[in-house]
């Protein structure tokens, strides 16, 4: 999912931003509920075998509520990522990570390019770079290849903008 963001020009340079992150679905709430959920019903019907003397299915309707729960928590750790591009007066500022910036890199706006860089295997999403002076960073892996394009004409788009400075105090 990608959203961005305008300030409105004040006296300084205006600031874009973008943010990346993936569609999460499932709110930690229902994650819980669900997990919960599923418990009741793999135990529920292991009791009832093991009620009938099939006390075994137990620690497999436990191990398999292990993996349930270790899954989700994956999935839902994977869901707080996020990846932040702020382009503000002359440089341009990526961030990524989970609870906060965990990578941080800075570019000159004027040298920098984003690149949509082609897969060598056919049928997989190309790359999206961020490149200035030999040095690349790969953002939106969570996205289509469409919402890659779309991204890429975008950020094009803004670094290509005239920047915009403040009026000389006279």
């Amino acid at each position: 999912m990608v959203s961005s963001r305008q300030d409105s020009p004040t006296a300084g340079d205006h600031e874009r931003c973008l943010v990346i992150q993936p569609n999460a679905s499932l709110t930690p709430r229902q994650g819980r509920l669900f997990f919960v959920s599923m418990c009741a019903v793999s135990f529920g019907i292991a009791m009832l075998f093991a009620l009938q003397g099939f006390w075994v299915v137990l620690p497999f309707a436990g191990l398999e509520m292990a993996a349930l729960g270790a899954g989700l928590y994956w999935s839902m750790r994977g869901n707080t990522y996020r990846e932040v591009i702020r382009v503000e007066g002359d440089r341009v500022l990526f961030e990524s990570g989970r609870a906060g910036p965990d990578e941080r890199r800075e570019y000159q706006r004027a040298w920098a390019q984003v690149v949509l860089e082609p897969r060598v295997v056919r049928n997989h999403a190309p790359r999206l770079l961020l490149r200035s002076h030999g040095r690349d960073c790969e953002f939106g892996r969570c996205l289509t290849a469409k919402e890659k394009r779309e991204v890429a004409q975008r950020l094009k788009r803004w670094l290509n903008e005239p920047v915009s400075r403040a009026a000389p105090a006279t």
